[in-house]
């Protein structure tokens, strides 16, 4: 993702991390589309909002949201009333973590239920998965709603996504203290490879790298909790990247809570 002319790059460490990624990724295209009322913002949108659906109902992904932000809460805790630590802002985050624990605790039954039951959408997600297959005359009554009034379309939307509402809040803020966790550090990458063992009794939850937004480099990333290895290669648009062995600079975050 660009930020301040930089390019970040991250990897997670862990499955949770990986599917609080992929959510977020997912949340904020559906935003964006929302944003908009051209009709394939609109079929972008309920693309998004189907594949947010379709995460939910692979794992019990409430009680692992709930489960991360209860040890990322008790992991800041620990710096309360220490010295050089901004303890209105902590206080706030603190509050934040423990008002969305409260409103998911509060959620019964199974996540998207209304919306699995709901057959339009069963007839959207159906065909959708099918190359080309939500075109018009596989999807009449799709088209109907695409043709509805942008308006009434972006309100179906909200309300379809108003499931997901404290969820979406609780990603977005454990991404945040994840990747706020850690001031990243410059790093020299010899030959284009980067290499470096983790504690593992330190919970790493992700691998960031900051790169100029300009460079012709990319990074590929592999590893686990356990170790890390990174490799820096020339972008290509029609044969295969190749890796460098020149010396590489880059930016380093390695995020634990």
């Amino acid at each position: 993702m660009p930020s301040n002319n930089k390019i970040f790059y991250e990897h997670p460490l862990n499955e949770r991390v990986r599917t609080f990624m992929r959510l977020e990724f997912l949340f904020q295209q559906i935003r964006y589309h929302l944003q908009n009322e051209d009709v394939w913002d609109r079929h972008a949108a309920l693309a998004s909002l189907l594949n947010i659906q379709t995460v939910f109902s692979r794992s019990d992904l409430k009680a692992e949201i709930i489960k991360e932000l209860d040890r990322q809460s008790k992991s800041l805790s620990k710096h309360q009333n220490m010295p050089k630590v901004d303890q209105e802002h902590l206080s706030s985050i603190l509050k934040e973590i423990n008002r969305i624990i409260e409103r998911l605790s509060d959620i019964r039954g199974q996540v998207g239920q209304e919306l699995k039951e709901n057959e339009f959408l069963n007839t959207v997600r159906q065909r959708g998965t099918l190359p080309g297959c939500t075109c018009d005359f596989d999807t009449p009554a799709y088209q109907y709603w695409l043709e509805r009034p942008a308006k009434e379309c972006v309100k179906d939307l909200n309300k379809w996504m108003s499931v997901f509402e404290h969820f979406e809040a609780a990603v977005n803020l454990s991404m945040e203290i994840i990747r706020e966790s850690t001031v990243p550090k410059s790093v020299t990458a010899e030959t284009g490879t980067y290499n470096q063992n983790l504690d593992p009794n330190i919970p790493f939850q992700m691998i960031r790298i900051g790169m100029p937004a300009n460079s012709p480099l990319f990074p590929e990333i592999s590893g686990g909790k356990h170790r890390f290895s990174i490799r820096f290669l020339e972008f290509a648009k029609s044969a295969r990247p190749i890796q460098v062995e020149e010396t590489v600079h880059f930016d380093l975050s390695c995020c634990n809570i």
